[in-house]
């Protein structure tokens, strides 16, 4: 069985576009002709929206990957959201289409969560402690992914070390070499500080985990009480600790963390059977920073290295203001 980043690419080609239209009339019952837009592309995933012409509906989403790989994100919209009583898009169904697997779902509209805005702030501390505590009283099925600590440490270390390897084997100039040095200080100082944390986080039990819970992948509906947050793409979905799920930006960063109310969250979490204390929501947070933070550095580490490195340069300054306010350095 393919996982969810399968390392082929979903076919785009005109008879690929075919089958996926001609997979969601099979399911909608309709014959209509869509205009296809492709929202997104990644590595191993493909997202269209089909729009019915002539007709004054919302778009339907179409997410596709190869052959296999939706069969997590299919278990968790038709079987684990359901359970959790958390606002999703709709599932309107999966269909095979030639060598691809396609989910069908309900077009969240256009409004992006922003996370400077204690509004959505409070929206999302909401949701999470609505999914965090509902999933301590579910079962999720064994295709969901299980985490524990360890491995997000092992990955601190990793990112620790290619960016040691690149300090001491790029030119990188002055300026960029005091950048690199100071987040190396940085990580290092995590490393230290991490038994501590996982220590008081221990408390708290394993969670099914958005895990990529950030501007980009959550859309904002209702208005001012009545507003919730509508997340989407659980390709990085797991059971574990919540800390990942309640990382903190500090300013305006470009959506590196959705920075939800604790205080909304705690209230949400207790009311669902997760009673957690504030030392440990606030510890909860810390190390989801830290774990979102190293994460983010390692995927820079590449491009740092290479021979156009502004853009991630800028993005690693982001993650050393964001580390620094964490560890309050």
């Amino acid at each position: 069985m393919g996982g969810p980043h399968s390392a082929r690419r979903p076919d785009l080609d005109p008879e690929g576009l075919r089958q996926v239209g001609a997979a969601w009339q099979a399911i909608s019952g309709r014959d209509d002709i869509f205009d296809v837009d492709l929202l997104r592309r990644g590595g191993h995933a493909a997202v269209l929206s089909l729009r019915p012409r002539g007709r004054a509906e919302p778009p339907v989403v179409a997410k596709i990957r190869p052959r296999g790989g939706l069969d997590l994100e299919r278990a968790i919209h038709e079987v684990v959201l359901p359970a959790l009583s958390v606002e999703t898009p709709g599932f309107l169904g999966f269909a095979n289409a030639g060598e691809n697997d396609v989910l069908f779902l309900e077009h969240v509209g256009l409004r992006e969560f922003v996370p400077h805005e204690p509004a959505h702030q409070a929206a999302a501390g909401r949701w999470l402690g609505q999914c965090h505590g509902a999933s301590t009283q579910v079962s999720s099925p064994s295709i969901v992914p299980r985490r524990d600590l360890a491995e997000d440490r092992a990955s601190l270390g990793s990112t620790h070390s290619q960016l040691a390897t690149i300090l001491g084997s790029t030119a990188l100039g002055a300026e960029a070499e005091q950048l690199v040095s100071d987040v190396l200080e940085l990580l290092s100082t995590a490393a230290r500080r991490w038994p501590e944390w996982a220590e008081r986080v221990a408390l708290a039990p394993a969670v099914l985990t958005h895990g990529a819970f950030i501007a980009r992948n959550v859309r904002i509906r209702g208005e001012a009480d009545t507003l919730v947050t509508v997340p989407f793409d659980w390709d990085h979905v797991a059971v574990r600790s919540p800390a990942v799920d309640l990382a903190r930006a500090w300013g305006r960063t470009r959506g590196f963390a959705a920075s939800a109310s604790l205080t909304e969250y705690r209230t949400v979490c207790s009311l669902n059977g997760l009673p957690l204390e504030p030392d440990v929501v606030a510890a909860l947070a810390t190390l989801g920073t830290v774990i979102r933070a190293a994460a983010c550095i390692g995927w820079l580490t590449d491009e740092i290295a290479g021979d156009n490195r502004a853009t991630p340069l800028a993005e690693l300054a982001v993650y050393q203001k964001t580390l620094r306010a964490v560890l309050g350095t």
